[in-house]
């Protein structure tokens, strides 16, 4: 059992499935049997993550639309045309560099691309 004390995360002792419970000041949050396989990389992260909003956080199809154009674009940036880019390679720096590659794009556009991002993480 693995315990992290800034999310109190824990997960259970099997590699291939997760019992995930985070706790918050909004209450706890229990997610059970994730396989590890579907969270190793950028591209079926973000899968996982879009079938969880639609089945589990019930968005409107228009936010799902835009959190996977969203987090398309930042695997396209991090990843460079390869979707097998390492979960635990994403760093700070490189969230940091794909902000400042939107130079040309708008504010709003920029702070709802970092919210998506922080949605998933």
């Amino acid at each position: 059992m693995i315990r992290r004390s800034d999310s109190e995360c824990s997960l259970s002792d099997r590699p291939d499935v997760a019992a995930v419970s985070v706790g918050s000041r909004y209450g706890a949050v229990r997610i059970s049997s994730i396989p590890w396989a579907l969270m190793q990389t950028i591209k079926t992260a973000t899968d996982w993550f879009l079938v969880h909003c639609a089945d589990h956080r019930k968005l409107s199809p228009h936010t799902l639309k835009a959190y996977g154009h969203d987090l398309a674009h930042f695997r396209a940036f991090a990843s460079d045309s390869k979707d097998h880019l390492p979960i635990p390679s994403i760093d700070r720096n490189i969230v940091q560099k794909w902000l400042s590659s939107m130079a040309e794009a708008r504010p709003r556009t920029v702070r709802r691309r970092l919210a998506t991002l922080k949605s998933m993480f």
